[in-house]
């Protein structure tokens, strides 16, 4: 039987996994607003690309993580330290983001043309890119949260493997 855990909601790893998924769903709606498939889009396309689908691919895999997590299904798989799945999913996620971020804000450098003219979509772009940065930020904070969980030896399976607070 499948129960809800509201605790883990109220938690601070809960309530992290809630700001990666807003910043990440955020900086993709921004950047693909006003980047893909429409005007300035063209020579930067693998550039975006590679960002949409960090953002993208990151908050599936978080959201996934949430639920794992909040409908206690860590517990009906207690092979797998879920402490340490999210540890590296943190990881190569905070990388990800550092990268595809710093790679679309050299675009949106390339469009302020030393501040005397701005595209259209510059703004929403720099919006993107910022909360893509958070994003990183975020995950960050989750790995060191988790450092602790991990070095403790919790997070094979059971109701309590979240880190605390």
């Amino acid at each position: 039987m499948v129960e809800m855990n509201t605790g883990y909601a109220k938690s601070i790893p809960g309530i992290l996994k809630i700001v990666e998924f807003c910043l990440l769903l955020l900086s993709f709606s921004c950047i693909s607003d006003c980047c893909y498939g429409g005007y300035g889009y063209g020579t930067w396309r693998s550039r975006i690309s590679f960002f949409l689908a960090v953002a993208v691919i990151g908050w599936l895999i978080v959201g996934a993580i949430f639920v794992f997590f909040f409908f206690k299904l860590t517990e009906k798989v207690p092979q797998v330290n879920f402490n340490l799945v999210v540890f590296i999913t943190s990881i190569v996620f905070a990388v990800l983001l550092l990268i595809s971020a710093s790679l679309v804000a050299k675009i949106a450098d390339d469009l302020n043309y030393g501040g005397k003219f701005r595209w259209a979509g510059w703004d929403t772009m720099v919006a993107g890119i910022a909360f893509g940065f958070f994003a990183m930020v975020a995950f960050i904070v989750d790995v060191v949260m988790h450092i602790g969980a991990i070095k403790g030896g919790g997070g094979g399976g059971g109701g309590d493997s979240a880190p605390k607070a």
